[in-house]
């Protein structure tokens, strides 16, 4: 994973190596969850100095994602690296959401909860590979159904979802060891990558609302 400088304590205990486990994933929950809140405390003290250093990481990750996705070439012929790559399609996602719910809801946190969703929480096409620009555009809708969930359903039925989310990417990390001998095509494969990133992204949205913008734990 990449570390920025000048970064959040928190950010770099996020990125770390894990193992591609249940326990791995969920120990990558518990720290998404300390990130926002060390980032938002941070935000909200100097929004002058960190708002950029946070709009950097979220670029950082997303681009080498997207980059990663892109590049996978064949399906990995072992169990191990499969569920390695599904936990880091998910940590990924867990960090670029957790930067970009951070952000949306200290500095925007009004405009977003009056704001129309587009897409549940959760939700993410994955008919075709996105490039760059459509990534963008199908996150901002996760993190616009994530407002809409807590202005319209309150902090009850996201914090359901937030569990959920969570829930489906440690299966999903799991599973991923069944991949080798399945026969999934590499297109296939590229889009479970997918997955795993957008459940990510939408439990540490998720969870951002919950911290941020409503004040309570997940």
């Amino acid at each position: 994973m990449i570390v920025t400088a000048d970064t959040f304590p928190s950010a770099v205990s996020l990125m770390r190596t894990r193992p591609a486990t249940a326990a791995g994933a969920e120990e990558l929950y518990r720290d998404t969850d300390q990130f926002i809140t060390q980032g938002s405390e941070m935000l909200q003290q100097d929004p002058a100095r960190w708002t950029p250093v946070l709009e950097n990481m979220s670029t950082v990750v997303k681009d080498n994602f997207c980059s990663q996705l892109h590049q996978v070439d064949r399906v990995p012929a072992l169990s191990e690296a499969c569920r390695e790559a599904a936990l880091q399609a998910l940590q990924m996602g867990l960090l670029a959401g957790a930067i970009d719910g951070t952000l949306l809801f200290v500095m925007h946190k009004d405009e977003a909860l009056q704001a129309a969703p587009i897409v549940a929480p959760s939700t993410i096409e994955t008919e075709a590979l996105p490039d760059r620009e459509e990534l963008e555009k199908r996150l901002k809708e996760i993190l616009a159904g994530a407002a809409a969930g807590l202005r319209d359903m309150g902090v009850w039925a996201v914090r359901q979802a937030s569990f959920l989310a969570k829930t489906t990417g440690t299966e999903a990390v799991e599973q991923a060891g069944a991949i080798p001998d399945s026969g999934l095509p590499k297109v296939a494969y590229q889009a479970f990558l997918l997955t795993c990133f957008a459940t990510g992204y939408a439990a540490a949205g998720l969870d951002s609302a919950l911290i941020v913008g409503a004040g309570e734990l997940p």
